[in-house]
Parts: C-alpha cells; structure tokens; sequence
C-alpha cells in the first residue's frame, strides 16, 4: 500500500476500523500483497524456515514489548531458543583493540556448561569471535541477521550454517532476498538486545556504533557489562564515558 511501511501496517492492523478502510480503498494492492506472502510463506517453509508475526503465540514476548517491535519473524532452527531466559547479547566494534576479542571470548568462556546461552549479530567481527567460541564450548547461539536467509545465503555467509550445524538457532525479521544495509543492522542489533536478558560490550570506541547497543540496552531496562581495562594499560575512553553517563543518553 503506497506510503504505509511494516510498522505502520501493523498499527493500522491494530484498529479494525482503519484496517477495513485500507482494505477497502487498496483491495487490488492488498490481494496482490496476500499472493506475494503466502508465496513467500510456502517457499519458506520448503526451506525450513517457520514465518512468526507478533500476533502469535511462538512471537518472543521480550521483543514484543519493545519499542518498533518486529512484525514478522522468520526462524531457521529450534524456536524455543527465542524465549530462553538464560541469554546474553555479546557485541562490540570491529575496530576496537585485539582485547575486544579475548573479552568476547572469555565472556563466551565463562557461560561454557552454565545453562546459559548467547545472542550474537551476524555480520559483525566480535559477533564472529563469540559465535566460534560458543560453537567450540557448546553454548547455544541464537543469531540475529540483517538481511534475508536468501541474501545471506547469495553472500555465502559461512556463519549460517555453522550455528544450524552446531544446534542453534537464527532469526531474521526481514524477507527473504531483502540484503543488508546500515538501516537493517541498526534494527538486527535493537531485535538481539531485546532477545538476551543483559548485554556484554567487549570494546568499543567514541567514534564507533557499538555504544548504541548500551543505549539500547538501556532503553530496554537490560544491564550493560563491560571487560575491566588491563593493567597499565590505554585509557579507554568509550568505557569511562558508558561508566560516567545514563546509557539512554549516550549518542
């Protein structure tokens, strides 16, 4: 429908006196839609993919109750991992000292045999560092992509197959052939803080966009948990500003 995005859809959807008026004005527009959606529904499923919108049960109560909430996810890979109670976000700036990665990995460490699980953002360096520590110390993996399962696929991103192999799951909450962009990742980070109980921020910098996550965590009433600084070592910067200001205030 021209001018009405997946967000507004779903507010229009939510007053039936609006959703009938839309029908009704777009009703060519709108059947074409069904027919696209239920096409695409199919081909998922042939794909071993399950298509959840917010209105279902299976939709992760911790992520429907958040701010631009998705309104549809797709889902490779067991579905309870969306509602595991025991989940941390791992994340951090790909340009970020090398320390950056020995946090994500001690952190992804300490869960090993805890019970505990990790939500990683794939496409992400320390998303990629946590994901292979997890895979090596068998703690599950719930991946949050920024794309479709068929562009990541198009792009050959190992890291697919990897989490399925290894038990996990992935989620996506964008079409299938829909490829990455800055907008899709901004969103995939909100969607994986929302998915964990608390976030890890192994590094980051003033200049990076990895102090997002702590506003989002923030925003979201997650706590936020950083590696302590080595001894002697640089002054970080990004860690003294996240310590000192509210996390909702950051940029």
């Amino acid at each position: 429908i021209p001018g009405v995005g997946e967000l507004l859809a779903l507010r229009i959807a939510m007053l039936a006196t609006e959703f009938d008026a839309q029908l009704e004005e777009h009703a060519d527009i709108w059947k074409r839609g069904l027919v696209e959606a239920e096409e695409e529904i199919e081909h998922c499923r042939e794909e071993g993919i399950e298509v959840i919108s917010i209105f279902d049960s299976a939709y992760p109560e911790r992520l429907r109750t958040i701010e631009k909430a998705p309104p549809v996810l797709y889902v490779r890979g067991p579905v309870g991992a969306l509602h595991r109670t025991r989940a941390v976000a791992v994340a951090g700036s790909k340009g970020a000292a090398k320390a950056s990665s020995a946090a994500a990995v001690g952190a992804v460490s300490a869960l090993a045999g805890k019970q505990w699980g990790i939500v990683v953002a794939l496409g992400n360096s320390i998303g990629t560092e946590a994901r292979r520590a997890a895979l090596f110390r068998r703690v599950p993996i719930l991946g949050v992509m920024g794309c479709g399962f068929a562009a990541a696929s198009q792009a050959g991103d190992e890291a697919v197959e990897e989490i399925l192999a290894g038990g996990g799951t992935l989620v996506s909450q964008y079409r299938m052939s829909l490829r990455q962009t800055r907008s899709t990742a901004s969103n995939r980070d909100r969607t994986q803080i929302a998915l964990a109980v608390a976030l890890v921020l192994t590094g980051a910098s003033l200049r990076s966009g990895s102090l997002h996550m702590a506003r989002y965590a923030a925003e979201m009433g997650r706590p936020t948990f950083c590696a302590e600084p080595f001894p002697g070592g640089p002054r970080e910067e990004w860690l003294h500003t996240l310590v000192e200001a509210p996390g909702n205030s950051l940029p």
